[in-house]
């Protein structure tokens, strides 16, 4: 009981990428919305919209974090975090290049041990290859991707004139992942598995 008590009591900090480079996509809507709902439950937010932030390519340089305050913002911000989402649109059956090269100019150093929600919005029916996709790499960096994911069809038709869903049922999903990362993060937290390289 003891131990519930303190999985129900910790306090969790979530940062979100969202990876569409198109400013007012739906990606970042369906972001935003997940990271509502997280603040209802008491968690500490923060996004990284990356089609309002301007990042460099991984090149590999030793100074990125110096030259470029949104790297090294990044870089801390998923470190310190008790949990990741990640979004993305579904291009050619994989995850956003701009999502990629945001997780390329970081390591298992940031990520390992973190409990990593997904979402992908696609233009068809189904986004399911991004997620699978975002899941091996988050395997490569020791994450923890969680067993629920997202996938909203028909991106462009999943919001209403207010920034809503159309479809109740694509948010009740959203939702129910997102508590679920909030669960794991707990978990993870109270266990102490590290989270830090």
């Amino acid at each position: 009981m003891t131990h519930d008590i303190k999985i129900k009591d910790a306090k969790i900090h979530l940062v979100a990428i969202s990876g569409h480079l198109k400013p007012h996509n739906a990606t970042l809507q369906a972001t935003k919305i997940a990271l509502d709902y997280a603040s209802t439950l008491g968690v500490q937010t923060m996004l990284f919209d990356l089609s309002s932030i301007t990042i460099p390519f991984q090149d590999e340089s030793k100074d990125l974090s110096d030259r470029f305050l949104e790297v090294a913002s990044m870089r801390l911000a998923v470190k310190d975090a008790d949990a990741v989402l990640l979004s993305t649109p579904e291009y050619h059956g994989s995850f956003s290049g701009g999502l990629k090269n945001a997780l390329d100019l970081m390591s298992d150093h940031e990520f390992k041990g973190k409990a990593v929600g997904l979402l992908s919005l696609a233009g068809g029916s189904q986004g399911i290859s991004s997620l699978n996709h975002l899941r091996l790499v988050m395997r490569s960096l020791h994450a923890v991707a969680i067993p629920s994911q997202v996938s909203i069809a028909h991106s462009y038709h999943a919001f209403d004139a207010n920034g809503k869903f159309t479809d109740k049922d694509s948010e009740n999903r959203l939702f129910e992942m997102v508590a679920e990362l909030v669960h794991y993060a707990k978990i993870f937290k109270l266990s102490n598995v590290p989270s830090q390289a």
